[in-house]
């Protein structure tokens, strides 16, 4: 997992970003594509998204992102960093 801790953030970020709604740590793992060795293990996806530790906080389960602000920056500024292919 070491080396793809980058790209997994990524998926994760892009996902959060892009959801019209709350996403729980389960739904999470699948819409971002994550692979199945850590989408099947809740205690491994939290550590992915602790990674992402600036931008998203989970309670009860639910990932958020921590502002407002971060939806507008990672759906703006970052879009070809978080979304190399676009954000459809």
């Amino acid at each position: 997992m070491k080396r793809r801790k980058p790209e997994f953030c990524r998926l994760v970020l892009s996902a959060a970003t892009l959801a019209y709604q709350l996403l729980y740590l389960a739904e999470l793992a699948i819409i971002s594509g994550l692979p199945a060795e850590i989408a099947g293990h809740t205690s491994r996806v939290r550590d992915v998204v602790a990674l992402c530790g600036l931008f998203l906080t989970i309670r009860d389960g639910i990932v958020y992102l921590i502002h407002q602000s971060v939806r507008d920056y990672l759906g703006g500024r970052a879009d070809p960093t978080i979304f190399p292919s676009g954000p459809d």
